[in-house]
């Protein structure tokens, strides 16, 4: 679906504002009715295409970005003793 198309088709008048390297930055102006009927477009045009699978499997079916240690078998790193009196900065002078 290509939204500056449908919004064309629509009546609405689209801008090209800016192209800063690959991206490009449009302003949409017109009425109120014009607006109903790109609205109207949009609603058709995604009632027309196949549902994502994203969209029908939805977030949760997903896998964690991180498996905990105990999954993957690895032991945790054991916590180091932090000991200010062996620094200098811990003496008192």
């Amino acid at each position: 679906m290509d939204i500056i198309e449908l919004a064309r088709e629509a009546g609405l008048q689209v801008l090209l504002d800016a192209r800063i390297g690959t991206v490009t930055y449009h302003s949409v102006a017109g009425s109120l009715t014009a607006l109903q009927r790109f609205a109207d477009a949009v609603e058709a045009a995604t009632r027309e295409r196949p549902p994502r699978l994203h969209d029908v499997v939805g977030r949760r079916a997903r896998l964690p970005h991180r498996i905990p240690c105990k999954v993957i078998g690895r032991r945790p790193r054991p916590a180091r003793p932090h000991s200010n009196a062996a620094s200098p900065r811990g003496r008192a002078t």
